[in-house]
């Protein structure tokens, strides 16, 4: 198998994006600081995977997610993770605001239709 991973720096609050033929291995190589890219990043965690069969269908699915089109995807699909973790790329659009006006007769009991 070949996996897409997401991770998430806790100190720089940003995302990223790699693939590997082995998980396990490749997130501890993360986390020990054994990677150039995140080495400066720690502490990391793992919020997101995709397992594929063929490594050229993981190594497409990775340039997508690292593209502006797949970083987009990821932000809607993981909106609630990342905002819980801080993430700090993360829009929010009309669409996703949630009401906190207060409003009145919202009760069927008191309608005066």
């Amino acid at each position: 198998m070949y996996y897409v991973y997401v991770l998430f720096s806790k100190k720089d609050h940003e995302l990223y994006i790699g693939y590997t033929n082995d998980l396990e291995r490749r997130i501890k190589e993360h986390k020990l600081g054994k990677v150039r890219a995140t080495m400066f990043r720690r502490p990391l965690l793992l919020i997101y995977y995709e397992a594929y069969l063929y490594w050229a269908e993981a190594k497409q699915r990775e340039k997508y997610l690292k593209g502006g089109n797949g970083r987009a995807q990821l932000k809607v699909q993981l909106g609630p993770t990342l905002k819980r973790l801080g993430y700090k790329h993360l829009t929010t659009n009309n669409h996703s605001k949630i009401s906190t006006r207060k409003q009145s007769n919202t009760d069927p009991a008191n309608s005066t239709h």
